[in-house]
C-alpha cells in the first residue's frame, strides 16, 4: 500500500470515527480513537485498523455479539472478513479465539485451558482486540460496541 493509499483509508476512518463522535487524539502520527473500553488506533505500516480493550478481556464483546458481527453482510461479504477477531486473517470465528474474564485469574494454567475451561462450563468469554481493515467495517464495529456499553 503507498502513501496515497493509505492517507484515503486513514482520512475515510477519520470520518467515520467523527460521525460516531468517537473522541480523537493524536500521539505521534498515529491517529487513536477511544471508545468506552476500547482504544482504536491506525497501523500505518501494516494498513489496517486495531480496536481493542485496554484493561480487562471482560470489557470486550461478548462472544454471542462477537458472532453475530461476524456473520453480519455488508455489501457482498462478511464482516468477519475485514473485522477480523483476534487479528487473525481469513475470518477467523470468535469461538476460536473469545477468551473469559483473566482479571484475578491466578491459575497456572494456559490461556488455552483457560478457554476451553470457559467453554466447557459455560463461563462468558470476550473478544477484546480486532484488526479492522476498511472504514466501512469501522461504522458497524462502532455501533456494535456503543450498543454494549
Amino acid at each position: 500500500m503507498d502513501n496515497k493509499e493509505r492517507t484515503y483509508i486513514n482520512e475515510g476512518i477519520e470520518r467515520v470515527l467523527d460521525t460516531y463522535k468517537v473522541p480523537t487524539n493524536t500521539e505521534g502520527g498515529t491517529i487513536i480513537g477511544t471508545l468506552g473500553p476500547w482504544k482504536i488506533s491506525n497501523n500505518d505500516r501494516m494498513g489496517y485498523w486495531t480496536a481493542e480493550v485496554t484493561r480487562f478481556s471482560s470489557e470486550g464483546l461478548p462472544v454471542e455479539v462477537a458472532t453475530e458481527l461476524h456473520e453480519r453482510k455488508c455489501g457482498g461479504t462478511h464482516l468477519g472478513t475485514v473485522i477480523r477477531a483476534d487479528g487473525y486473517s481469513g475470518g477467523t470465528h470468535p469461538n476460536e479465539v473469545a477468551m473469559p474474564d483473566l482479571s484475578g485469574v491466578t491459575s497456572e494454567k494456559s490461556l488455552a485451558d483457560l478457554r476451553v475451561e470457559a467453554i466447557t462450563t459455560g463461563a462468558p468469554r470476550f473478544v477484546s482486540k480486532y484488526h479492522i481493515d476498511f472504514d466501512y467495517a469501522l461504522a458497524p464495529f462502532i455501533e456494535v460496541v456503543k450498543s454494549t456499553l
